[in-house]
C-alpha cells in the first residue's frame, strides 16, 4: 500500500467512523470505508486501504506553513505564539483566515489567495490572534473535506487520529476537536507510514494465505488491534465553543464562495 494506507493503520484507522488527520506542509483527512466513494469532481481521491477495504482522501494545500508564516512575522517561538492564541476566544471574536496561500486543491481553487476578513480596531497587532485565525482557517477547510465525503456516504466521524508535525500543538489539537465534535488522539509514534509497513509486513507473515480476502481483512484488523502502537494522549471537544465554531465556520464556507467561487 501507499504512505497513507500505512499511515492510517499505523495510526490504529482500521474500521469506519476512525479517520486520520495529518498535519505537515499539506494537510489530508483519510480513513477506511467499508464502502467506495466516486467522487466525479475528483474532490475525494477514491484509495483502497491496506485491510481490503477503502480509503477516501482529501487533501488541501496550505496547512502547517499558514501558522508558521504568522509566528515568523511575529518572530515568537511556538511556546510564546501558541500561548498568546490559547488566551484568545475561540472563533477569533469575528476575525477569519481564508489559508489560501498558495491557490488551493480543496475547493478546486489554483488561482486562490489567502485573506483575512472581518479586522477590527487593534487586531493587527494582536500574534496570538492572528496565530489563531491560521489554525482555525487550516481546521475549517479540512472540516469541509470530511463534511464532503459524509455526503457521498462515508460514515460520520467518530473519532479523529492525528498525525504530522502540526500534531504536536496542544492547542491545534483542542481547536480540531471542538470544530469536529469529535474526540481526537495524538499519534505517539512519528513515522507512521514506515510503522504501518512494517505491521503490515509482520500481519502477513503471520495471517500467510489467510490474508487474502473477507477474512484476512478481519484478520488484519484483529492483527492492528493486538500489536499496533499504543494511540498516545486524546483530547476532548470544549462543548462549551462548539457554537462559537460553527458560526466561524459557516462565515468561512460563505466568505470562500464569495470572494473566490467563480
Amino acid at each position: 500500500g501507499g504512505d497513507n494506507a500505512m499511515s492510517a493503520l499505523a495510526a490504529g484507522a482500521v474500521q469506519d467512523g476512525t479517520m486520520v488527520m495529518s498535519l505537515g506542509t499539506s494537510g489530508t483527512l483519510f480513513g477506511c470505508s467499508s464502502t467506495p466513494v466516486v467522487d466525479k469532481s475528483g474532490v475525494i481521491c477514491p484509495f483502497c486501504d491496506a485491510t481490503g477495504a477503502y480509503l477516501p482522501l482529501i487533501c488541501t494545500l496550505n496547512c502547517t506553513e499558514v501558522g508558521e508564516d504568522v509566528r515568523k512575522s511575529a518572530g515568537l517561538s511556538h511556546a510564546e505564539i501558541t500561548a498568546l492564541a490559547a488566551a484568545e476566544e475561540a472563533g477569533c471574536s469575528g476575525l477569519n483566515y481564508l489559508p489560501y496561500l498558495r491557490g488551493e486543491r480543496t475547493p478546486n481553487w489554483p488561482q486562490a489567495s489567502g485573506a483575512l476578513v472581518g479586522i477590527r480596531h487593534d487586531m493587527i497587532g494582536k500574534w496570538g490572534l492572528l496565530y489563531r485565525a491560521a489554525l482555525e482557517g487550516v481546521t475549517y477547510s479540512l472540516l469541509a473535506g470530511v463534511n464532503q465525503m459524509k455526503a457521498f456516504g462515508v460514515s460520520k466521524v467518530s473519532e479523529l487520529r492525528l498525525v504530522g508535525g502540526g500534531a504536536k500543538n496542544a492547542l491545534w489539537g483542542e481547536i480540531i476537536a471542538s470544530c469536529f465534535g469529535v474526540p481526537v488522539t495524538v499519534v505517539e509514534e512519528a513515522e507512521t507510514a514506515a510503522m504501518g509497513a512494517a505491521l503490515q509486513a509482520a500481519a502477513m507473515l503471520k495471517l500467510g494465505a489467510a490474508g487474502e480476502g473477507e477474512g484476512g481483512a478481519k484478520g488484519m484488523k484483529a492483527f492492528m488491534a493486538a500489536h499496533g502502537p499504543p494511540p498516545g494522549k486524546t483530547i476532548q471537544p470544549v462543548a462549551g465553543d462548539a457554537k462559537l465554531y460553527q458560526a466561524a465556520f459557516e462565515r468561512h464556507e460563505k466568505l470562500g464562495g464569495k470572494l473566490l467561487d467563480d
